[in-house]
């Protein structure tokens, strides 16, 4: 019973260290601007577990969290916060988390979507945690511009697939 306790224990103060240090990787999500890099809004909620994963694995990978903050401006949107939210990209000014979440038609948490900086238009989106090293592949496959050669977000999808399966030859 006592080693229950304390995993228990163990896990809530490992999820409260994430949940402090996420806000030291993602920029002030009052104020979403697209500048001289891609955009990467990470949608999540409170008391979802895979939200927490991706979360804790993003604070605790020192590449992914280096590799985020050198080529993304990153966002996390908790649509469980009250916080009002400003995209001038988008012409909305103060508008809620779950407003937020309806206007990018999120149907399922976490979700990861990328939006160029270029025509500020949606470049893909990922359901869920699909681990770290497809992670780092999907930072890098936006990154480095491999996306452009795909016009359709589901060409992207595909594209990146091939992508990955290229990778690992």
């Amino acid at each position: 019973m006592i080693r229950f306790l304390l995993a228990i224990f163990v896990c809530i103060i490992t999820l409260n260290a994430a949940e402090q240090d996420i806000d030291s990787i993602f920029l002030d999500s009052r104020d979403i601007e697209i500048k001289d890099k891609p955009l990467m809004l990470i949608f999540g909620k409170n008391d979802c577990y895979y939200c927490d994963v991706l979360s804790a694995s993003l604070v605790s990978n020192a590449t992914i969290q280096g590799y985020i903050n050198l080529n993304f401006s990153a966002y996390y949107i908790n649509i469980d916060d009250k916080k009002k939210h400003t995209l001038p990209y988008l012409n909305l000014n103060r508008t809620s988390s779950l407003n937020l979440a309806k206007v990018y038609e999120v149907t399922a948490l976490p979700l990861i979507v990328f939006i160029s900086n270029d025509d500020k238009k949606e470049i893909m989106r990922v359901v869920g945690f699909v681990g770290e090293s497809r992670i780092i592949n999907l930072l890098e496959f936006v990154n480095n511009d491999v996306w452009k050669n795909f016009p359709t977000p589901k060409e992207r999808v595909d594209g990146f697939l091939e992508y990955e399966r290229e990778i690992k030859r």
